[in-house]
């Protein structure tokens, strides 16, 4: 058993308290992947993608955690490489090594894919959870508006612009205002769902970042999108020093043995490499211009079948308001 604490799987437990499933015999003829203990809770997930609330050795469904189909439902795999499958049933190719400066775009928009001609491009969407777009299909709803060129941002925003104190290079801003109370967190980034990374390879990242307010908590996430909540791990801010996160069932936190302070109001550079595995021989190492701050091994995958097919950059989660500039995006399946 893994034990993991609310944060993440706590949305299981609410929906099965919602929902109110009767507990029944288990799945018997159905292997179960994983099994955690949330406080006195069990939930346990099965390879039908099934999560359910175990209790004296009967089951209640709480929610369909993946599809069992999502590999072949999403990819086309041949010779040529692997496609990502869009709505229409028109193939895209993943991309596992790009790098993005920013300096060939005209304006925000130009940012994004729009068009399966777009190959050279690595962003498809984001996400500007905020007061004014708090729910899911409040900012899906302003998102789509935005990139209709219809609408414009409100408070939390994104925009292209020449780096402070030096106009001939283009960076990206990020800014996120303070969550209202009911809200969980404030976002404002982009992400390319792009990248194709599965258990034991490796993935490296590396962004020039200047923040120029407070600390967000986050800033890349690198995540399983077909999976509920969107599991995987990610890089925050943890006391005004780096660290990496699970987002999900455990929650390992990895920490710096002798934290270095990661500097406000300057530019740092800061590089990941993640060895993927479900298991212990994990990997997840972490440099701050160019010194390595983090060194650490455990599981950075949900299950041995995740896709890792978003990179998520930007604020992805603030508790409070402030503005990141971000720069000279890299992305690889082997070492830069």
């Amino acid at each position: 058993m893994h034990r993991l604490n609310w944060f993440g799987f706590v949305a299981l437990l609410l929906l099965a308290a919602c929902r109110k499933e009767p507990f029944t015999d288990c799945p018997t003829d159905i292997q179960i992947l994983e099994a955690y203990t949330i406080e006195d809770k069990e939930v346990a997930i099965y390879a039908d993608g099934k999560a359910y609330l175990v209790k004296k050795g009967e089951c209640s469904f709480i929610v369909q955690y993946f599809d069992p189909d999502f590999l072949t439902d999403n990819y086309h795999f041949d010779t040529n490489g692997v496609f990502i499958r869009t709505d229409e049933g028109d193939l895209f190719p993943t991309r596992n090594r790009f790098t993005e400066d920013f300096e060939r775009y005209a304006d925000l928009l130009d940012v994004f894919v729009t068009s399966l001609q777009d190959t050279g491009k690595y962003w498809v969407t984001f996400t500007a959870q905020s007061p004014d777009y708090p729910e899911i299909e409040d900012y899906v709803e302003f998102r789509q508006c935005f990139m209709a060129g219809n609408c414009e941002f409100t408070d939390n925003k994104m925009e292209l612009i020449p780096e402070p104190g030096n106009p001939s290079n283009h960076v990206v801003r990020f800014t996120a205002v303070d969550p209202k109370r009911n809200m969980v967190t404030s976002k404002m980034s982009f992400d390319s769902p792009l990248p194709y990374f599965v258990k034991g390879m490796d993935l490296w990242f590396q962004a020039d970042y200047k923040i120029e307010g407070e600390y967000p908590y986050s800033l890349v996430d690198f995540e399983n999108r077909f999976f509920e909540s969107s599991p995987g791990p990610r890089l925050v801010i943890e006391s005004g020093a780096l660290a990496m996160e699970n987002k999900f069932g455990e929650k390992l936190n990895f920490r710096q043995t002798d934290p270095v302070t990661l500097p406000q109001n300057a530019w740092v550079t800061i590089k990941v490499h993640l060895f993927l595995s479900d298991d212990d021989d994990g990997r997840l190492e972490v440099w701050q211009d160019g010194v390595q701050v983090l060194a650490a091994n455990g599981r950075n995958l949900p299950t041995f079948h995740s896709v890792q097919s978003s990179v998520e950059v930007g604020i992805s989660a603030t508790d409070e308001a402030t503005s990141v500039l971000v720069d000279n995006i890299r992305l690889s399946d082997v070492p830069f």
